[in-house]
This record gives C-alpha cells, sequence and structure tokens, in this order.
C-alpha cells in the first residue's frame, strides 16, 4: 500500500474590509445573542471630552460687561430703595404732625363747645376790692387774671393774647402765641351741687376762723365748709379742686380746696365732713379788702363785717373746672408744646411740634346803640365795650412743625389747622339768639 503524501496549503490571509465584516458580523451576533437572554458585553467608554480651544471660559471683555450691567441694576435698585426709604419716612413726619394738629383742636374745641355749663353766663367775681391780690392765672409764670378791664370778673372765656409768647423765631409763626382760660362744670360732678338747706346746714355750717376780716400770710384765712357724713360727693374733691358757692339771691365766689376732706366726729358723736378753704396757689381765697369785700367767699355773708362767719341758708357748691391751654418752649427735649392745666394742677403736654397759637373771637357789641358783630378781635375786654362774655365764636388756629428733617428735601415738614367753635353757653345766646345767622 502506498502513502500519498499532500502538501498543506498556507493559511490565507484577511483582507481588512474583511475583518471588519467578520467583526460586524461577531457584533451582529453578540447583539443577537443579548437580545435572545446572553450575557451583554462590557460597554467601551466613549470620549466625551471638549477640546482645549473650545474650554477657555468667559474672556476679560466679557466679564466687564457683566460687571458693568450688575452695578447698573444694583445701583437702579439700591435708588429705588433709598426712594421708598425716603418716601415712607416723609409719610410718616407729615402723618405725624398732621396728627398733633388735629388732636390738638379735637381736644381744644371739645373743652371750648362745653364752656360755660354750670357756670354764670357773666361770670365768676374775682377778688377786686381795694388792697385785694391779683389772682394767678394758670400757665405761663407771672400772669395774672384781667380785673381792671373786665369788670373784676372771671368769664367764662378769658383770653389771654400773646401771653405765650414767641415759641419759635424760625417757623413760619414768629407772632407771639396766645393763652385761653376756659370755665365749666366738672364733668365727673355726682349730684350737680350741694344744697345747704338739703344737707341741713345751719347758718354756722359754714364758718370762718381768724375773724374773717383780716388776712396775713403768717396767720392765715381759712373757710370751713361742714358737711354731714352722707354727703356723697365729699369723697370726690380733693386738694386743688375749684368750688362755686352760689347763695339763694345768685351771690357768686369761687374758692380752692386747699386741704382734704377729714371725716371726723364732734362732740355729740354726729360723723361730720369738713373743707377747708385757706392760703391757695393761685390767690382765689383771700378775706375782705381794705375797702369791700367783692369777689370773695366772704361777699356771701349778709353782714361780713359785724358777723363774720355768718352764712346764709341755701347755698350751694359746684364743682368747676378751670381749664387753660397755652404753649411753651421750657422743656429741650420737647421744645415746642402745647400745654393744658386744670386749675392749679400739674400741666400735661398735649402735643409737641405745636409752634404757634392764635385765637380771634367774633363778639356782640355792647356799646352801639344797635348790637353788632365784631369779628376777628384778638383780645375783646370790657374796656373796649367787647367783654369776653359776649363771645359768640372762637377762631382757633393752631402751627405746628415736624422733629425731624424730610429726607426728600432736607427741610422740616410745617402745617396748621384752622377750625371754628360756636360757644353756646354765653349771654350773647340769651340777648342776640338770632344776631349773626345764628
Amino acid at each position: 500500500m502506498s502513502t500519498k503524501l499532500t502538501k498543506d496549503k498556507p493559511a490565507s490571509r484577511v483582507s481588512p474590509e474583511c475583518s471588519a465584516s467578520v467583526s460586524g458580523a461577531i457584533v451582529a451576533a453578540g447583539l443577537s445573542r443579548q437580545q435572545d437572554g446572553g450575557v451583554k458585553p462590557p460597554l467601551r467608554a466613549r470620549n466625551w471630552g471638549v477640546s482645549p480651544e473650545s474650554a477657555s471660559g468667559f474672556t476679560l471683555v466679557e466679564m466687564l460687561i457683566a460687571l458693568a450691567l450688575s452695578v447698573i441694576v444694583l445701583g437702579a435698585a439700591s435708588d429705588y430703595f433709598s426712594d421708598v426709604e425716603n418716601t415712607t419716612q416723609s409719610v410718616l413726619v407729615m402723618s405725624q404732625v398732621n396728627e398733633n394738629l388735629r388732636g390738638s383742636a379735637s381736644l381744644m374745641a371739645r373743652d371750648l363747645y362745653a364752656a360755660g355749663t354750670g357756670v354764670p353766663v357773666s361770670g365768676v367775681p374775682l377778688p377786686n376790692g381795694t388792697g385785694s391780690a391779683p389772682v394767678t392765672r394758670p400757665g405761663v409764670v407771672g400772669n395774672t387774671f384781667p380785673v381792671s378791664t373786665n369788670n373784676g370778673v372771671l368769664s367764662v372765656i378769658t383770653p389771654g393774647s400773646g401771653l405765650s409768647g414767641v415759641i419759635d423765631g424760625q417757623s413760619a409763626y414768629t407772632q407771639p402765641s396766645d393763652e385761653i382760660t376756659i370755665l365749666k362744670e366738672d364733668d365727673q360732678w355726682t349730684e350737680q351741687s350741694w344744697n345747704s338747706q338739703d344737707q341741713n346746714w345751719s347758718e354756722q355750717s359754714l364758718s370762718v376762723t381768724n375773724g374773717g376780716i383780716t388776712y396775713s400770710q403768717s396767720s392765715g384765712y381759712t373757710v370751713t365748709a361742714t358737711f354731714p357724713s352722707s354727703c356723697t360727693p365729699c369723697a370726690a374733691v380733693s386738694v386743688g379742686d375749684l368750688l362755686l358757692f352760689t347763695t339763694a339771691s345768685e351771690g357768686y365766689a369761687l374758692g380752692m380746696v386747699t386741704t382734704p376732706a377729714p371725716v371726723f366726729s364732734t362732740s355729740d358723736g354726729t360723723t361730720t365732713v369738713t373743707m377747708t378753704f385757706g392760703n391757695d396757689s393761685l390767690g382765689l381765697n383771700q378775706a375782705c379788702a381794705a375797702q369791700g369785700c367783692t369777689g370773695t367767699i366772704d361777699s356771701l355773708e349778709p353782714n361780713p363785717q359785724t358777723q363774720p362767719g355768718v352764712y346764709p341758708a341755701g347755698i350751694t357748691l359746684t364743682e368747676i373746672d378751670m381749664i387753660t391751654y397755652y404753649l411753651t418752649n421750657s422743656n429741650p427735649a420737647h421744645p415746642y408744646t402745647l400745654m393744658r392745666v386744670l386749675g392749679s394742677g400739674t400741666p400735661s403736654a398735649v402735643a409737641y411740634g405745636i409752634v404757634g397759637l392764635s385765637l380771634t373771637y367774633d363778639v356782640v357789641n355792647q356799646g352801639s346803640s344797635s348790637p353788632q358783630l365784631t369779628e376777628g378781635v384778638e383780645n375783646p375786654t370790657c374796656a373796649s365795650d367787647e367783654c369776653p362774655n359776649q363771645i359768640r365764636t372762637v377762631h382757633l388756629t393752631l402751627y405746628a412743625t415736624s422733629n425731624d428733617v424730610l429726607r426728600q428735601n432736607g427741610q422740616y415738614y410745617q402745617n396748621s389747622i384752622i377750625s371754628s367753635i360756636t360757644l353756646q353757653n354765653l349771654e350773647y345766646s340769651n340777648q342776640f339768639p338770632t344776631l349773626g345767622g345764628g
């Protein structure tokens, strides 16, 4: 048997195109296997990087432009918020000034509307005999009530032209400011009045010590009013209160309580309450002067010289409010202040920033043959036939300035308010009810 020798053929070379086709086929086969549930071959990482040319960032010009735009936007926002803040501050400052004006005018109008309630329309006599001392006027130190020009009477309305002086020479109002004093019955008065007859007073229930006809600072002058313990209003009276004494024959006198009303028991066991009218801060409680007792509590006695301390039965007492408005610049913290003081009490601030108080009056002229209404009188007095008890209307003007400057213009805010109050309880309403359109 013979053996046939064969020569092996060399391995054929595969072209690149064929290799690619084979690889594609393998990949396709692999994908086919993956879809058929085979093992997924690992993925190759792809190069998503950016070329150095495209990764250079913002240029300097672009950054400068962005910065400039940011500055412009922030500047505009800053100006806007600054304007808002300035406007808010200005509104607050103006609101405060206007509120002070409205509140002050409203309070003064309320007291003026009530002026004269429970008080004689002709006023109340003040001590005015020869040798009597002037009665101190509450408010600006050194002022006294006019007696010689007002028939010796404390009117329901007592004008005080220019008595407050110039408050702020730099403001829009540089004229001397006014003052005004108002009398009215106390709003809280219980039972309206005490009647000596109703309270079983005897003629000795009102008694005068120290002889009743001598007055000196050392020995003092005192009137003592005595009431039974059943006196309801007694508990409401305190030192400094003003009580109006009225007799059945319409005699009037004003006194100030100078000591509390203590309760004590007399020798017969009867409990009584006393009030004392001694030396007071205003000088209302004066004894008879050398040439008469006019305007004093002693003037209510039938015979003050021969029977001092003997008063008629039927005297009533009514608590009176004496209200004074004036301006002051004495407080450095609040140099321009509208003040309100009750009697001789401690003045209270009504509003700050008030630099001017102007008051004028419409008055019935009694001196003419036919009554005429004179408008805009600054200081009515009986010496000019324009008595204060004939005032028909009070014209009130208040001027105010802010404590802070306005940020918008760097100036102080100033404003004023005007109000006219027609009085209802003075003498004109009885004599001339239709004059002046009433």
